[in-house]
């Protein structure tokens, strides 16, 4: 059995009766509408159809002669209903997808526009001195060593004073880094600390050259340009 009722853009429409009680969309206007417990609209054009299917069985055609659509949009095809249901979603969600898209692109882009307007343009660095020099071990240089300077000082403009590193190279030389491709260390006093990692086992540097807190390597830095050579012994 099927349910007849209308929508209110005045569309009529014929579900099966197990749908009683649920929401089915309007093929027309796509609006939500729930089926009815009974007919709720004039059924006159369905007995007629049913009449004039009547007389062409008694005409003895010998074919099955196809009934006339009615005014009811599932009519023929009750199972239709699934189908015109999908088909207006898709054209009340494509307009409301797109539209809160739009509202998230332009919400994002105010957002980065804002921050970008308040956030400086580059980091904030400390006055920075260059600085350079040579690491030796008992008198030899210190290839490949990993040297680090650690301001003892607090912050600067807000932010932390960051260290600087180095690695020297074949020749024991090296050239501190701030950050990137920024040269040089924060102005004041460093720990120096040094680590070498190619050095064997029974040769590694004692703690008061590796260790932060109980380093033996303090050094001041000035602005301009700095060479400190680090000269350590293993006895």
């Amino acid at each position: 059995m099927s349910i007849r009722f209308a929508c209110r853009c005045g569309k009529k429409i014929k579900v099966p009766d197990d749908k009683i009680g649920n929401k089915v969309l309007c093929p027309d206007c796509g609006s939500p509408v729930v089926v009815p417990e009974s007919d709720t609209v004039a059924v006159e054009t369905v007995a007629v159809g049913a009449a004039d299917r009547a007389t062409d069985l008694l005409k003895g055609s010998g074919t099955r002669a196809k009934p006339p659509r009615s005014h009811f949009a599932f009519d023929d095809h009750p199972e239709d209903v699934g189908a015109y249901s999908v088909r207006g979603t898709v054209k009340y969600l494509i307009p409301t997808v797109l539209l809160g898209a739009f509202v998230v692109l332009a919400i994002s882009y105010a957002t980065y526009w804002v921050a970008s307007s308040l956030m400086p343009s580059g980091p904030i660095t400390p006055d920075l001195g260059e600085v350079g020099g040579t690491v030796t071990l008992d008198g030899k240089p210190l290839a490949y060593a990993m040297v680090q300077f650690h301001p003892e000082s607090g912050m600067v403009a807000g932010s932390r004073v960051g260290s600087s590193a180095a690695t020297t190279n074949s020749e024991g030389k090296y050239r501190l880094v701030y950050v990137g491709d920024v040269y040089g260390a924060a102005i004041g006093r460093h720990r120096v600390t040094i680590q070498a990692p190619n050095l064997s086992r029974e040769r590694q540097l004692p703690i008061k050259y590796t260790s932060v807190r109980r380093t033996a390597l303090l050094n001041e830095v000035e602005a301009g340009t700095n060479e400190i050579n680090i000269d350590l012994f293993l006895n």
